[in-house]
C-alpha cells in the first residue's frame, strides 16, 4: 500500500467522528473488495493501467455511490487514483482494515508502520487529503493550511519546543502528550491530530519546516501562495499594503502576506514567496557586494 494511501486511511478515522460512521466505512469497502475480485470485468475495470486513474476512480465512485455511503465512494475512488492499478483491490481491503482498527481507537504508532520523512510526508498528503473529502471540502483545507502556516512559524521561533517534539530519546507516547499539553485551545482539534499523527512517527529536528511545506502546498492547491516576509523594521500600513500589492503582481495572483521583524536585516526586506527567496535587505546586498569584491581580488 502507498504511502499516500496509508495516510488517507488514518485521515479518515479523524475526519469521521464515531464508531459506528468508522465501521459502516470500512464494511463497505470490503463488500466492494469481495464484489470486484468475484467479478472480472469489475476486477479489469479498476485495474486497467491502460485507463486513466482518474477515470478508474470515477468509475469505483459511481458504482459505490448507488450502493453505499458518500464516504465510501470518496474513499474508494481516492485509493484507485493513487494506488498502483495492479494492487487496487489489496490495497482497498487494507485500507477497509486500518479503518476497523480505527474504530477500536487503536494507536497509530502500533497499527502504521514505521516510516522515513519522504514517506511521512506522503502519508499527510493523504492523511490531509482525508480530511477534505471527508470532512467538510474546501473550507477545511482553507482552514488546515492557515493554521498550519502559523503552527510551523510558532515551532521555528520555539527550538526547544520544536527540538523536545523530535527527540528520539523520548517516546512518541510522550512527546505526544508533550504537544497536547503545550498547544490545547491553541490548535484546532483537526491540526491536533495531524500534528499527532506526525509525531507518531517523526524523528530529529525540522518539524517545523516539514509543517511550512505542507502549508505551503495546500496553500498552491487552493489556488493562494503565502510570501513570509522579513523587514529590519515594521512598516507603516500603506508601505504594507503597497508591499502587500506588489507581492501579488510579482507572483501573478493572491498572496498571502506574513511579516516578521528581523534587525539584523539593516534596511530593505526579505521575502520568501513559496520556494523562491527574493533578497532586497541591506545585509544581502552588502553580502553580494563582499562576494564580488572577494571574486574581483
Amino acid at each position: 500500500m502507498r504511502e499516500v494511501v496509508r495516510g488517507f486511511a488514518a485521515g479518515a478515522v479523524a475526519a469521521l467522528t464515531g464508531p459506528s460512521l468508522l465501521g459502516r466505512l470500512a464494511d463497505e469497502l470490503q463488500a466492494f473488495v469481495r464484489l470486484a475480485s468475484a467479478n472480472p470485468p469489475l476486477r479489469r475495470a479498476m485495474e486497467d493501467a491502460s485507463v486513466s486513474a482518474f477515470l478508474r476512480g470515477e468509475v469505483a465512485a459511481e458504482l459505490l455511490a448507488a450502493h453505499a455511503s458518500e464516504a465510501a465512494a470518496k474513499t474508494a475512488s481516492f485509493v484507485v487514483r493513487n494506488e498502483a492499478p495492479s494492487e487496487v483491490l489489496d490495497a482497498l481491503g487494507a485500507v477497509a482494515e486500518r479503518i476497523a482498527k480505527g474504530v477500536d481507537g487503536g494507536d497509530p504508532a502500533e497499527i502504521d508502520p514505521p516510516v522515513g520523512r519522504v514517506g511521512l510526508a506522503e502519508r499527510l498528503d493523504g492523511y490531509v487529503s482525508a480530511l477534505e473529502e471527508l470532512a467538510g471540502g474546501p473550507e477545511v483545507l482553507a482552514s488546515l493550511q492557515e493554521e498550519l502556516s502559523a503552527l510551523a512559524s510558532a515551532l521555528r521561533e520555539v527550538p526547544q519546543l520544536e527540538d523536545t517534539l523530535g527527540d528520539w530519546r523520548l517516546s512518541s507516547r510522550v512527546r505526544r502528550a508533550v504537544a497536547a499539553e503545550l498547544l490545547r485551545g491553541r490548535i484546532s482539534p483537526r491540526v491536533a491530530g495531524l500534528l499527532e499523527y506526525a509525531l507518531c512517527f517523526w524523528r530529529g529536528r525540522g518539524l517545523g519546516q516539514a509543517l511550512g511545506r505542507l502549508s505551503v502546498k495546500l496553500a498552491a492547491q487552493i489556488g493562494k501562495r503565502v510570501a513570509r516576509v522579513w523587514l529590519a523594521s515594521a512598516l507603516a500600513d500603506p508601505e504594507r499594503q503597497e508591499l502587500e500589492e506588489a507581492l501579488g503582481r510579482w507572483a501573478g495572483g493572491e498572496v498571502e502576506v506574513r511579516f516578521r521583524e528581523d534587525p539584523s536585516l539593516i534596511g530593505g526586506v526579505v521575502a520568501l514567496v513559496g520556494e523562491v527567496l527574493l533578497d532586497a535587505s541591506l545585509k544581502g546586498r552588502l553580502a553580494r557586494a563582499a562576494a564580488e569584491l572577494k571574486r574581483a581580488s
